[in-house]
């Protein structure tokens, strides 16, 4: 407040009047009479400075993280967030598999049955023996057909399908005459009279000779019970006389049946083995070298559908445990028993072999098929072992080989923007989105992310698309750094719509089916969005109320203020360095709540013209003035304690012009109250 001036003042006055009016005196008694003196009177202007304030983008750039100076002076949304960190985890997975495998008996082995003998009497192949029993007589030749004998019954099977397996049959000539060439030998069932297989001999068998053909019993069913059918002849004795024993002499037929490959049986079964391999493929997206494995748990379900114990040995090729050793399972199973046996893989290694279908898992088995017993039993060779495999999720800590295009998705991430207020119709000509990859992985990967703006006061958006392969870490991560800008991307309308949301989307494929690398669950994707881009702005109409400002009236100025003013007035001077008209508008209350709710005195709005503009940058100051006189209520209020005062700058927008905004464009504001009051000494005494 500035301080009355000194020349004037009444409070002197009445110090010297008892001087001056003795003297005063004196001089009238020696002359003549002079009018009584009147102390004199006069009007004082008193200047209240009330407001000195530039304001500043500067100003509006401190308030917040979101704007920044950028070169030159222009301010630039600079806005820059690291996104989550992605690591691999347990991405590095084989999805779970069930499989059901068979593993059937097959052709199974059974013991030779042995030999078997039967024989046809001299008296059954030509009865004129019977009459000459005991006698010499010569034999004239003789034909026989049809004559039946039955084998004894074979005693380890009941019936056998054959898969492979020879019979010999050999005839033992105990006749006293040659048996002639074309001896047929027809074996058939007893039960069924069914022919089984026919051999014929073609050559002459002597008295005393034994002659022996073999057949191939392939898919042949052979029953426990055999008998043949003879049919031959003999040329005689050639006149010679021999001795006839028509009920001792005869035919011998034996059978012997070696070893047998069956298909089906009924029949004592010895102990045998048989064994198998099988392979699941887990697909061509991950070709597996070697693995570490994280978890994964395999269940084996196992079916003994054979009718006899047996103990199942089986092999997991493809796992290894901390000694190296492949996993293996020795099960013993009853006939028909069912059982589950479950392996927890972790901390096993995974070393699987390799084919056109990609990682594969292999299995190995022998089976110890224990013998019946001596008892009969039914076998076929559709019998089998059920094997049914189901492997949860395999998860990997560490993969050696190559990975063929493996999506992951990333995930979401949702960051909010909260624009500073009068931001909200910024618009830009320029800009620029980096974002910024760190591959920690050992693979090519390639990210196709979305990155998407949503302002959800207005519901529009907009998104940028980032579709790039980024090399593989070589020993330390690899950098890449993706540009996109007003040339090759719709980034300005990102920007426009002012987006109040973020939302950042996609997936990374990991590998491209060549390049073979190690990866572990470790490994990492660090990534960063750095939006950088000057702003021009296209305003509409709004008002920005700056801070309030106090003026403190010293004790002797509210006193004049309050009795002795005769008129005020309100002078302002105002300068505009932005690039628009503005305008602006003073408000005085004396309680700092209600400046602009309530205000006492409230001058404006004053419109303020665009400062000078030269390729969209304001380049000189347009200056305004204005002087206001204030009534007897409106001084009044400059008579309080304490003023409060803030200034409105509205903008009344730039018509759709775009111009660009500087951080030391500025509006400033100078006010001054001047205010005149009568000074009269008199009064003053008083």
């Amino acid at each position: 407040m500035a301080k009355r001036p000194s020349h004037g003042s009444s409070r002197r006055f009445p110090c010297i009047l008892p001087v001056l009016t003795a003297a005063v005196l004196g001089i009238f008694q020696l002359t003549c009479s002079f009018d009584q003196p009147v102390a004199p009177k006069w009007d004082v202007k008193l200047a209240v400075p009330l407001i000195n304030r530039t304001y500043t983008v500067q100003e509006l750039i401190d308030k917040n993280n979101f704007l920044l100076e950028g070169a030159n002076g222009v301010v630039n949304v600079d806005y820059e967030k690291d996104l989550d960190r992605y690591e691999v985890g347990d991405a590095l997975q084989i999805d779970g598999l069930h499989e059901s495998l068979v593993s059937k008996l097959g052709k199974f082995q059974l013991s030779s049955p042995g030999t078997k003998t039967l024989s046809l009497t001299f008296g059954q192949l030509y009865p004129l023996a019977n009459a000459a029993d005991g006698q010499t007589v010569p034999i004239d030749g003789f034909q026989y057909s049809n004559i039946e004998a039955s084998f004894p019954r074979f005693e380890n099977f009941e019936s056998v399908l054959i898969e492979s397996g020879l019979v010999r049959i050999s005839i033992h000539n105990r006749l006293p005459v040659p048996l002639s060439p074309g001896l047929e030998i027809d074996v058939r069932s007893q039960d069924t009279n069914e022919s089984i297989f026919t051999i014929r001999f073609d050559q002459e068998i002597a008295p005393g000779e034994t002659a022996s053909q073999s057949v191939s019993l392939y898919g042949m069913r052979i029953p426990a019970n055999l008998k043949v059918v003879a049919s031959g002849g003999s040329p005689g004795s050639g006149g010679q006389p021999v001795e006839i024993h028509a009920n001792t002499d005869g035919l011998d037929v034996e059978t012997y049946i070696s070893d047998i490959v069956a298909v089906e049986a009924r029949a004592v079964v010895d102990s045998q083995q048989f064994s198998g391999a099988d392979s699941i493929s887990l697909g061509d997206s991950i070709r597996v070298e070697e693995a570490d494995i994280k978890s994964g748990i395999f269940r084996f379900q196992f079916d003994n559908q054979i009718p006899l114990d047996l103990t199942l040995h089986l092999t997991l090729e493809d796992f290894y445990d901390a000694y190296g050793q492949p996993v293996e399972l020795l099960l013993p199973l009853k006939a028909g028993e069912s059982t589950f046996r479950f392996i927890n893989l972790r901390d096993y290694q995974f070393r699987p072999g390799q084919n056109t279908q990609g990682t594969v898992v292999h299995f190995r088995w022998a089976v110890d098929v224990a013998g019946s017993g001596g008892q009969v039993v039914t076998l076929s060779s559709d019998d089998a072992i059920g094997l049914d495999v189901e492997l949860s999720s395999l998860t990997f800590s560490m993969i050696r080989g190559t990975l063929d295009q493996i999506h992951v998705a990333l995930d979401t991430l949702t960051q909010e923007i909260d624009l500073p207020d009068g931001l909200d119709s910024l618009q830009f000509e320029a800009g620029r989105l980096e974002l910024i990859l760190n591959n920690g992985i050992g693979f090519p990967i390639h990210p196709q992310i979305r990155i998407t703006g949503i302002n959800e006061k207005t519901g529009k958006s907009a998104y940028l698309l980032v579709d790039q392969t980024i090399a593989p870490a070589n020993g330390h991560p690899a950098l890449s750094k993706f540009i996109l800008d007003e040339q090759n991307s719709n980034l300005i309308q990102f920007l426009n719509i002012m987006p109040t949301k973020i939302v950042v989307t996609g997936d990374v494929t990991v590998g491209d089916g060549t390049t073979e690398s190690v990866i572990r669950d470790t490994d990492f994707i660090e990534s960063k969005l750095h939006i950088l881009a000057p702003i021009s702005l296209s305003y509409p109409t709004q008002t920005i109320k700056t801070e309030v400002d106090t003026i403190a009236v010293d004790q002797d100025a509210q006193t004049e203020l309050q009795k002795n003013v005769l008129q005020g007035r309100l002078f302002a001077k105002l300068g505009n360095h932005l690039p628009f008209g503005v305008q602006v508008t003073l408000y005085f209350s004396s309680r700092d709540t209600s400046v602009f709710t309530h205000p006492e005195l409230t001058i404006g709005p004053l419109s303020l013209q665009p400062a000078d503009v030269a390729d969209g940058k304001a380049v000189s100051e347009k200056p305004s003035t204005v002087d206001v006189t204030l009534n007897q209520e409106q001084i009044a209020l400059f008579g309080n304690p304490t003023v409060y005062t803030g200034v409105g700058i509205t903008i009344p927008g730039s018509s759709g012009q775009i111009v660009r905004l500087y951080s030391t464009d500025y509006v400033s504001v100078k006010a001054v109250g001047e205010f005149v009051y009568h000074v009269d000494p008199e009064s003053s005494d008083k």
